[in-house]
């Protein structure tokens, strides 16, 4: 990428976009999306902020040789946008940034600190919710079996982000129970 192309911005799909309770899975996403976009040392802050300046915009004339945007030395212009687009896409790709506890004034690097020191801990009640989500999911007869097992796979996940030692075992035994009602109707035919 270089500065004569405007990118666009890297969203996920709805059901992959932080929710609060899939932080290991998003934040692998996004980490991943960064360094294939070399835009990583803009979240990690190891691409710096040139010295001198503000943040306003001058027309100036294009510079001679742009740089790759994982240049560790960009012009002040340069690392404005990258640093405006790595924060935008981390921060859209965050369902309530706000309530997520995103630093949303400042660097990429401030928004995405804000996000890892908040969520790279297992919380008890993070544990807890997913515990009861994956526990809940019931299927009802008459709805798709596909969705089912598609709500059933999401939530594991989930529960598995926040830290419950579900195994296969224990999953495919869930996955019995959440369906006892079908398999006892079909008996019955």
């Amino acid at each position: 990428m270089n500065m004569s192309q405007n990118p666009t911005l890297f969203l996920l799909p709805t059901d992959e976009k932080f929710d609060g309770l899939n932080w290991p899975s998003f934040e692998i996403t996004m980490t991943e999306a960064a360094c294939g976009r070399e835009l990583i040392g803009y979240l990690t802050g190891e691409i710096k902020r040139p010295e001198g300046g503000d943040n306003t915009r001058v027309k100036a004339e294009m510079p001679e040789r742009l740089t790759w945007w994982g240049a560790l030395n960009p012009t002040l212009d340069e690392w404005l946008q990258r640093n405006a687009y790595a924060r935008s896409m981390m921060t859209l790709n965050v369902f309530n940034p706000i309530g997520a506890g995103v630093c949303m004034a400042g660097s990429a690097a401030a928004a995405w600190a804000s996000l890892t020191i908040l969520h790279d801990t297992k919380t008890d009640l993070g544990l807890i919710h997913a515990e009861e989500e994956l526990g809940s999911i019931k299927y009802v007869d008459g709805s798709s079996i596909e969705a089912h097992f598609k709500a059933l796979r999401t939530a594991w996940a989930k529960a598995k982000d926040q830290g419950v030692g579900i195994d296969d075992r224990h999953f495919m035994q869930g996955l019995v129970a959440s369906q006892l009602d079908m398999q006892e109707m079909m008996l019955h035919l």
